[in-house]
C-alpha cells in the first residue's frame, strides 16, 4: 500500500513530540525509523512496536533510558549485559531479569538499589546480610507492601525488624510476636500505626500516653 508522505512526516513530527503516540500510527506507516524515533523519546513507547521491528537495538535504546522497560523487551534480547545496565538503574526490574542471569551478584545489585526487590531474589541467595540490605534500602514503593514481609522467618531478627518499622509503621504485622515489644511499638506508633497489629497481651505494658494516642487513632481510622 502506498503511503503519503506528507502523511508520514505528520506521524514522525507527532512521535518526535510523544513517543506514546506511536500506539495511534497505522500500521501502514510505522517504519523501523519511526519506531526508533518513538522509544529515543518515550521508552516505555517499545510496548506499542510491531514485532518485526522490535529488534535488539530498540530494545538496548529504551533499556539505556529507563531499566524497567526490560520488561517489553522479547526474552531472546534479555542479554545478562541488558539486564545488568536494567538492574543498576532499578533494582525492581530484577523481577524481568531471565531466571539463568539472576546471579548473587545482581540480587546484591537490585536488593541495594531497592530492598523491596528481595521477594524476586531466588531462595538459594538469600543470606541474613542480604535482608538487612533490603529492610535498610527499603523504598515504600506500594502503601502495604514492605520489605520485611519478604524476609524469611528465620531471618527475621530483632535489629532487622526495628530497622524496618523505624521506616515504615505498617511493618509491624510482620514482625514475629517474640518481638513486638513496648519499644517496637513505640517506633511503629511514630510513623503511623494500624493497632490491629499489637498483641492484646501488651497493651497493659504500654505507657498510658502512648495507649491513648494508639487507640485515639484506632478509632479515628474506624470511622
Amino acid at each position: 500500500m502506498e503511503i503519503c508522505p506528507v502523511d508520514y512526516k505528520k506521524y514522525v513530527e507527532r512521535v518526535k513530540d510523544d513517543g506514546f503516540a506511536l500506539q495511534y500510527v497505522p500500521l501502514e506507516y510505522i517504519t523501523e525509523e519511526l519506531c526508533k524515533i518513538a522509544i529515543t523519546e518515550e521508552e516505555y513507547a517499545l510496548q506499542y512496536v510491531p514485532k518485526k521491528y522490535l529488534t535488539e537495538e530498540l530494545g538496548k535504546i529504551a533499556v539505556k533510558q529507563n531499566g524497567l522497560a526490560l520488561q517489553y523487551v522479547p526474552i531472546k534480547y534479555r542479554t545478562e549485559k541488558l539486564c545488568i545496565i536494567a538492574v543498576k538503574q532499578n533494582g525492581l526490574v530484577l523481577q524481568y531479569v531471565p531466571i539463568k542471569y539472576r546471579t548473587e551478584k545482581l540480587c546484591i545489585i537490585a536488593v541495594t538499589q531497592n530492598g523491596y526487590t528481595l521477594r524476586h531474589v531466588p531462595t538459594k541467595y538469600i543470606t541474613k546480610e542480604l535482608c538487612k540490605i533490603a529492610v535498610t534500602q527499603s523504598v515504600h514503593v506500594l502503601k502495604y507492601t514492605f520489605a520485611l514481609q519478604y524476609v524469611p522467618i528465620k531471618y527475621r531478627t530483632e535489629e532487622i525488624c526495628k530497622i524496618d518499622v523505624q521506616q515504615h509503621g505498617r511493618a509491624l504485622q510482620f514482625v514475629p510476636e517474640k518481638y513486638k515489644t513496648e519499644e517496637i511499638i513505640f517506633m511503629a506508633q511514630q510513623t503511623g500505626l494500624y493497632t490491629g497489629y499489637i498483641p492484646t497481651v501488651l497493651s497493659a505494658y504500654i505507657p498510658t500516653v502512648l495507649s491513648a494516642t494508639i487507640f485515639e487513632i484506632y478509632e479515628t481510622m474506624g470511622k
